[in-house]
């Protein structure tokens, strides 16, 4: 989820998201307003996301079940 503060972080925002998917993971954004007023379509869309892309095989590094990232 990203914050007004993203608004001008373009370059900072592709390069972290070129790190997490260096290490197997998917990055879909969405807004704050989105998240606050239409949560059930940002679900909607997350699910939408999850059918398209299979857990990639193996795991991304680490592999745990419970991740901490930057």
């Amino acid at each position: 989820m990203d914050g007004d503060t993203h608004s001008a972080e373009d370059r900072y925002d592709a390069r972290r998201t070129e790190f997490l998917e260096s290490l197997g993971y998917r990055v879909i954004r969405f807004g704050n307003p989105d998240v606050i007023e239409n949560i059930e379509g940002v679900l909607s869309m997350i699910a939408q996301a999850l059918r398209e892309s299979p857990s990639p095989q193996p795991s991304p590094k680490g592999g745990g079940s419970k991740r901490c990232l930057p």
